[in-house]
């Protein structure tokens, strides 16, 4: 399937009534494309039937450069580019940097953010569709920590402070949709997600399922027209749709605990030099001592039993593996 010419507003469908916003975006990373197939598809279902809809759904695409050769990135991760000092500096208008492909586009995917920020009547919320190297189910990231602490006052105020609010009502949103939720973020920095938390925007992440399987398109579908649904945008008109989309999630990750917790980062310096060992699928469980990785010559073991998480195989990113337990 070919993405064929990529802008970054992929569509917005706009209801009469006020109401939510809900802004999706896929592509992130180049050589994830399936959330943009999939918010195409919803774009297509909602023009089709005409739903009665409140308020506005835009779709957009991310690294447009990266998605065009189909590589994660060009200079750098456009999903670690937006740190604190960054992001402070477009909020207040100053000079960034733009000696990277990927700087170019961060300012202007936060232009256009902030002009639907400004645009919005209702509410906001923010869903990010991933998908992953290796194997894997449907799951749902969140933080659950203030994105630059609890002293960065460089967003609008009246934002600002509803960061701790979106960080809950963000929890309550990807646990309506039946997918295990991951936890424990601190190890990653500069996200996407941290920002449009810290705008206070009701923000979380849906990974969809392996980067070109047909299932990630379908699961990605399902995240997008759930959260509309849940967020009001969507009514019992719809219902029909939703149990499909729902019941389809819930079938594939049942067997599964409903949350699990990082408890630890495998950073990647060189990735010429590390090795994932073959095989291995998203929260597949590890036995104690087992080898699981080679990183410069030296084996890696799992220190305990546990599950692997996002395991590396592809040769863009410098996270290895996590490792994730259940939720107590």
């Amino acid at each position: 399937m070919e993405l064929g010419k990529i802008e970054r507003l992929v569509g917005h469908f706009s209801g009469q009534e006020p109401g939510p916003t809900l802004i999706v975006m896929g592509g992130m990373h180049g050589n994830e494309p399936a959330g943009i197939f999939a918010s195409r598809k919803i774009l297509s279902l909602l023009q089709e039937t005409q739903p009665f809809f409140r308020g506005d759904f835009y779709a957009l695409a991310g690294n447009l450069g990266a998605l065009e050769v189909g590589e994660r990135f060009i200079d750098q991760d456009f999903n670690r580019c937006w740190t604190e000092d960054v992001v402070q500096a477009l909020v207040e208008g100053k000079r960034v940097p733009t000696d990277s492909h990927e700087a170019h586009e961060r300012y202007e995917l936060f232009c256009m953010i902030e002009q639907i920020a400004r645009q919005a009547r209702g509410p906001i919320y923010f869903l990010d569709l991933h998908s992953t190297s290796s194997q894997s189910l449907p799951f749902g990231f969140i933080l659950d920590f203030e994105p630059y602490g609890e002293d960065a006052h460089f967003c609008p105020p009246i934002e600002n402070g509803q960061a701790a609010v979106a960080l809950e009502v963000g929890r309550k949103m990807v646990d309506l949709i039946p997918v295990p939720t991951v936890t424990g973020l601190s190890a990653i920095h500069g996200t996407l997600l941290h920002y449009m938390t810290s705008r206070g925007f009701l923000s979380y992440v849906i990974e969809g399922g392996q980067h070109r399987a047909n299932s990630t398109i379908l699961n990605h579908e399902a995240g997008i027209f759930l959260s509309l649904f849940d967020c009001g945008c969507l009514t019992d008109e719809v219902s029909e749709k939703v149990d499909f989309y729902y019941n389809m999630l819930q079938r594939q990750t049942q067997r599964l605990p409903r949350e699990f917790e990082i408890f630890y980062r495998h950073a990647v310096r060189d990735n010429s030099h590390f090795k994932m060992l073959p095989g291995y699928a998203n929260f597949q469980e590890i036995d104690s001592g087992e080898e699981i990785a080679n990183d410069h010559g030296d084996v890696i073991c799992a220190p305990e039993a546990c599950r692997i998480f996002l395991p590396l195989y592809q040769n863009q990113g410098d996270d290895g593996f996590f490792l994730v337990r259940e939720a107590a």
